[in-house]
């Protein structure tokens, strides 16, 4: 398999994390599966699959949790949906 194409299912694989911590996409179970799904047809492996959730986590997380907690940018709830993903991937994030 050409680099191209695990680039671009590791692109894929980001985009289910970044939607579902947004709150933005199917179920958390749907996700799972997709995540799963794809990481195994396109031998993404575990490490590559930390990289994928810490960039998540650094681009879709960290910016929300650092608003005022006032303000409408402030969306703790993605940090929450974040750790469920983890979890049930069974990576943990420090």
């Amino acid at each position: 398999m050409s680099d191209e194409i695990r680039k671009y299912h590791r692109n894929e694989v980001k985009g289910h994390v970044r939607s579902y911590v947004e709150g933005k996409s199917q179920s958390l179970d749907k996700t799972v599966k997709m995540i799963r799904t794809k990481c195994k047809n396109y031998n993404i492996s575990e490490q590559e699959l930390r990289s994928i959730l810490i960039q998540v986590e650094r681009e879709a997380v960290e910016p929300y949790l650092k608003q005022p907690k006032h303000s409408k940018l402030y969306q703790p709830e993605r940090l929450v949906r974040f750790k469920e993903v983890c979890r049930r991937l069974g990576i943990d994030i420090d």
